[in-house]
């Protein structure tokens, strides 16, 4: 029997009691480390807040608390699953963050004599809670160690396919303590929920939401953990993971999941009873996390890593120098794709009459017409300047043809004829122009490629 209980059971019998409970706090909320009782209700697992309760008035202000003919509401007490009949209650300060409560049914009072009886269990209830730390925090470290171990065997077993990936999210989410797990991935400025387990995972699986606006979405946009504390306001001002979710999160650890300096995604845990999270799981949660970044990135394909890392800035296409290892490896494949050159002109015009800033826009509205035009399957890089470079892997080579024709028209139509501004635009080819080559009809090697279409 550990030190705590049997002291407990000593102040038991010498007050009579009904029940005797040492609860400490962790947070906003008191823990039971130790209890003896008549009670068939008494709930130890239960988390007492500090708040409206009577525990935690005495925490708080640090000072006895004694209750004669008791009349006050069940839930004053928090630690019965139904009505009981209390007669009296004492609590008392122990150490900074714990206290002891004793409430009776045979009697209608407790005397200041036993109060100031009460006061003298006080230090060795603080040793023993001190040695129980002490050792807690040793089988702490063991459990550690035996769970890193288990850790690298569950992922090892994944690998080789021994495990499912939601068999390692079951094991993360055991560890965490909580009622939910998950992994969402960016794609398009978005969150999308790729894997979850625990509650309500059918409902959140394929579940997308915009960056910045669910809680979940922080953790890529921000780049970086984000562990909330029980009961946070922020969990009730955004979703937790999308908009209309069946559940309420009411606590939460985000953790990114990276490649190569990018963040790709987010292993997000969460409760949603009244048991937090397991704030001693957060160094094993975060291992966890750097080998499901290894394991998602995977399926995140390794061009769009290099295209996050590779885009312009102004445009939003691809860097040149990427962009013709895109061409290369196309090339070094043998797989059959036209290539546009789409070059828009006077953009001294645009810089003169309207400034820098207009002439980006200009360019990021040109690079999503071209986008729109392309799709997804298609490569755009810039070069400089106006020119806009794409790769488009294709059966038909009139269809890249006719992709140019479009792009052409509605770029002069979007951006050119409606121009307001001293410079007036009347023909396309005052605007804007392209030119199309094909591989491997018009070459085998992407200099001569280019050259078609620049010259």
């Amino acid at each position: 029997m550990k030190g705590l209980d049997t002291i407990t059971q000593l102040i038991f019998n010498v007050y009579e009691a009904h029940t005797v409970a040492i609860f400490r706090r962790h947070g906003d909320f008191l823990r039971c480390l130790s209890f003896y009782t008549l009670s068939k209700t008494f709930t130890d697992q239960k988390l007492l807040p500090v708040e409206d309760t009577l525990a935690g008035w005495v925490i708080k202000h640090k000072e006895p608390l004694i209750i004669p003919n008791f009349d006050k509401e069940l839930e004053t007490l928090g630690y019965y699953g139904k009505e009981e009949d209390i007669k009296s209650f004492m609590g008392y300060p122990v150490g900074e963050d714990g206290v002891i409560v004793i409430d009776s049914k045979k009697r209608y009072s407790f005397t200041d004599r036993e109060k100031k009886n009460l006061r003298g269990f006080v230090p060795l209830i603080v040793e023993k809670m001190s040695e129980e730390d002490r050792g807690s925090e040793f089988e702490e470290s063991i459990h550690e160690l035996e769970t890193r171990r288990l850790i690298f065997s569950i992922f090892r077993d994944l690998l080789h396919g021994k495990r499912t990936i939601r068999e390692v999210l079951k094991e993360a989410l055991s560890i965490s303590g909580g009622d939910t797990c998950f992994v969402g991935m960016e794609k398009g400025r978005k969150l999308e929920i790729k894997d979850a387990v625990g509650v309500s995972a059918t409902e959140c699986e394929g579940k997308t939401c915009a960056l910045g606006e669910s809680v979940a979405s922080s953790v890529v946009e921000g780049g970086g953990e984000l562990l909330l504390p029980f009961d946070t306001g922020y969990l009730r001002e955004k979703p937790l993971i999308y908009e209309g979710e069946k559940f309420r999160a009411r606590q939460f650890f985000g953790f990114p999941l990276v490649v190569e300096d990018i963040v790709f995604g987010v292993a997000g845990f969460a409760t949603c009873s009244e048991k937090p999270l397991e704030e001693a799981s957060i160094g094993t949660l975060r291992d966890m996390a750097v080998l499901l970044s290894m394991y998602y990135s995977q399926l995140w394909t390794k061009e769009y890593v290099e295209i996050l890392r590779d885009v312009d800035p102004v445009s939003g296409a691809l860097q040149f120098h990427y962009f013709l290892r895109v061409g290369q490896e196309l090339i070094r494949k043998r797989t059959k794709f036209g290539i546009i050159m789409v070059h828009l002109l006077n953009l001294r015009a645009f810089n003169r009459e309207k400034g820098m800033d207009f002439t980006d826009e200009m360019l990021r509205r040109a690079y999503h017409i071209i986008r729109e035009s392309c799709g997804e399957r298609s490569f755009i890089g810039r070069k400089g300047g106006g020119k806009f470079y794409v790769i488009i892997p294709r059966k038909d080579p009139w269809s890249v043809e006719n992709t140019a024709k479009i792009i052409d028209h509605t770029i002069f139509k979007g951006i050119y004829e409606n121009y307001e501004g001293k410079t007036k635009f009347q023909k396309k080819e005052e605007g804007v122009y392209s030119k199309v080559a094909f591989f491997p009809e018009d070459g085998v090697e992407l200099c001569t490629l280019l050259e078609k279409i620049e010259n």
